[in-house]
C-alpha cells in the first residue's frame, strides 16, 4: 500500500478496499499498528498532516523508538508521540473495582492495610497472572467473559475456554504450581 506514491487521498482509497469500509474524515479513526514495519508508512504521516487534516489518523509501533533511531524518515513537527505503558497495580486495582483499597495504599495506612493482607495477596497475584495490558485487565474485571471477543478452543488445559483470557492463566498457574508441589 506505502510501495508507490504517498498522497493520502491514493492511500485512503487503498485503505477502504483493504478494510472493506468508507474512511469518514468526521467518524473515522484510522489506526496504523506496527508502523515501525512501513518506513513509508511512517513518511506518510507528513503528507497527511500537510493534505488531510480532517482524517483522524493514530499510528502504533511496539518498536517504533528503534525504528526512529536507525535511518527511517521521520515526519519532525508532524507527529505528537505519546509512550504507553502496561498498567501498574495501582491503575489495576482502579481498573478492577478497588479503588479505595488502590487510595489506602497510597497513603500507607499500614495498620489499616493490615487486615486486608490477604486480599491484597490474591490481588497481586491476580495482577501477575493478567498483567497490565489494558483489554486483559478489562476481560479479568468483567470475569474473564471473553466468549464473544475471541476464538475458542481446548485451551491449554482443555476445557474449551478462550484462549487469551485471563483465567487460562491463572488455570495453567495452578496446574503447574500443583505440578510442583507434588499434588495432582
Amino acid at each position: 500500500l506505502f510501495a508507490g506514491d504517498l498522497q493520502p487521498d491514493r492511500l485512503l482509497r487503498g485503505l477502504e478496499i483493504a478494510a472493506g469500509t468508507a474512511i469518514e474524515p468526521s467518524s473515522t479513526l484510522v489506526v496504523i499498528d506496527e508502523i515501525q514495519d512501513a518506513p513509508r508508512a511512517l513518511t506518510s504521516l507528513k503528507y497527511f498532516q500537510e493534505e488531510r487534516p480532517d482524517i483522524h489518523l493514530a499510528a502504533a509501533g511496539s518498536l517504533l523508538g528503534v525504528a526512529i533511531r536507525r535511518d527511517a524518515s521521520f515526519p519532525v513537527g508532524k507527529v505528537d508521540i505519546i509512550d504507553l505503558h502496561p498498567l501498574d497495580f495501582d491503575e489495576f486495582l482502579r481498573g478492577t473495582g478497588n479503588g479505595a483499597l488502590a487510595a489506602l495504599i497510597a497513603e500507607q495506612d499500614w495498620p489499616l492495610l493490615d487486615p486486608l493482607r490477604d486480599r491484597l495477596i490474591e490481588l497481586l497475584r491476580a495482577y501477575l497472572f493478567v498483567g497490565g495490558m489494558p483489554e486483559a485487565v478489562a476481560l479479568h474485571a468483567a470475569g474473564g467473559a471473553a466468549a464473544d471477543r475471541s476464538s475458542r478452543s481446548g485451551g491449554p488445559d482443555g476445557s474449551g475456554r478462550v484462549v487469551g483470557a485471563p483465567i487460562i492463566y491463572e488455570d495453567q498457574f495452578r496446574l503447574n504450581l500443583e505440578w510442583i508441589e507434588g499434588g495432582s
